[in-house]
């Protein structure tokens, strides 16, 4: 099916690519062991911490902690808020199953750990992507950040970019006071803050510029050549 020349992709399927992508994509990143993502970093530095819980436990307790900052930031409640927390419980389940089942796995060099990070870096940004263009509930990290852009008006590659520094500076100050040690931090978590708001913002303007979105259940939206202001 095409529109205006071209292809479409239904909401739904990037939506759920986006999800399967970033789930997977974390938990490459903690084998690859060169450090996590800054957003999944809080979950994480605070799982080493605290360990009765699972790294996708806490994954979900603190993007609910993210929705309930939102609201105090601008002052609605809006369904989709709620239900974005729904999606970060699933994602937090798909974490802990994407960890034990690359459990096994055992990576014998620094250049096959940069090549895993590397992938995972891509995935993770292209997921994000998928979710922004799919209109549908975000993950409370990227609802954040889009709605927090909307809100004041920046674009969502400036306000992503800065809020990974957030996250990292947090959980840096976290290792250093409760665990006193740098553990599931490194070069792959800055270079993440550096990277993850352009090439997120790239994959949004090529699914934009390719691919048309709909709803697979036409409930009377409109169809979206993607999101603007990348």
């Amino acid at each position: 099916m095409q529109r205006s020349g071209k292809p479409v992709m239904y909401a739904e399927v990037l939506f759920s690519v986006g999800l399967l992508l970033i789930s997977l994509a974390i938990a490459l990143m903690v084998k690859a062991d060169l450090g996590i993502s800054v957003a999944s970093s809080v979950p994480y530095v605070i799982s080493l911490r605290f360990p009765a819980l699972s790294f996708g436990t806490w994954s979900y307790l603190v993007q609910g902690f993210l929705v309930a900052s939102l609201v105090l930031i601008v002052r609605k409640i809006r369904l989709a808020y709620l239900l974005s927390f729904g999606v970060s419980v699933a994602f937090g389940v798909l974490l802990d199953v994407f960890g034990l089942w690359l459990a096994p796995l055992v990576l014998s060099g620094y250049l096959a750990r940069a090549g895993l990070f590397a992938a995972s870096l891509i995935l993770i940004s292209l997921g994000i992507a998928c979710f922004v263009a799919s209109q549908l509930p975000l993950l409370p990290y990227d609802l954040f950040v889009k709605e927090l852009a909307a809100h004041t008006n920046k674009s969502f590659r400036l306000c992503k970019t800065l809020f990974d520094f957030a996250c990292l500076l947090f959980s840096a100050l976290f290792l250093l006071v409760f665990v006193r040690r740098l553990i599931g931090l490194g070069i792959g978590s800055l270079l993440s803050a550096l990277l993850l708001g352009s090439l997120s913002g790239t994959w949004l303007t090529l699914i934009g510029r390719h691919i048309t979105v709909q709803p697979l259940l036409n409930l009377g939206h409109h169809p979206t050549a993607g999101p603007k202001n990348p």
